[in-house]
Order: structure tokens, then sequence, then C-alpha cells
């Protein structure tokens, strides 16, 4: 079971064998209850299996969906290692796209 809310997080926890997937939990968990907090909790689900097409993703990675559509409506993520891909001082970063479906 890699998709649904917070029992994701508790299913995948015994699996995290480094200090660094367990903080990813963490984060991740700590992002649910910001969430919570302003109304959306129920609106968000949590999908461990997605993978983004692109490499340079570092961090959390996200899509957006309209039941009704079927297809995904927005998605990104963080990409720290991007800028200096490019040639550029190395930052933090986190992009997003909206597509139409056309």
């Amino acid at each position: 079971m890699t998709r649904g809310r917070s029992e994701v997080i508790e299913m995948a926890r015994p699996l995290c064998r480094s200090e660094r997937s367990r903080a990813g939990l963490d984060r991740l968990e700590t992002l649910l209850a910001r969430a919570g907090g302003r109304g959306y909790r129920e609106r968000i689900h949590i999908d461990l299996s997605l993978l983004r097409d692109f490499e340079y993703y570092t961090g959390v990675v996200f899509e957006g969906f309209v039941g009704e559509v079927g297809f995904s409506l927005c998605g990104g993520g963080r990409y720290d290692e991007l800028l200096p891909r490019l040639g550029s001082t190395p930052a933090r970063a986190a992009g997003r796209r909206a597509s139409s479906g056309c």
C-alpha cells in the first residue's frame, strides 16, 4: 500500500533504514499536519510510488488532480541541485507547473 493518508507514513516508517529517509517522513508528516490545520487534510493523499520523470528533483514531488478530470492538472517539487547543473550558484529551489491538459 503506497497510497493513502497518514497511514502510508506509518506503513513506510519500519522500512526506512537511514536517518535521511526517516527525516523525510517526518517532514511529510509535518506538511500533512499544516494542511490539516488549514482545513485541507481530507483533500490530500500521499502516493509514495509517485516518480517524476526528471532526475533533478531532490525532495518532495507532487501532482494535483481533480477527480472528474482524470489527469494531473499541476505538478512540481524540490530541485535544489538544478541551478549548479546550469552553471549558476547553488540555491534551494522549488517549482511547479500548471496544465490545461491540451
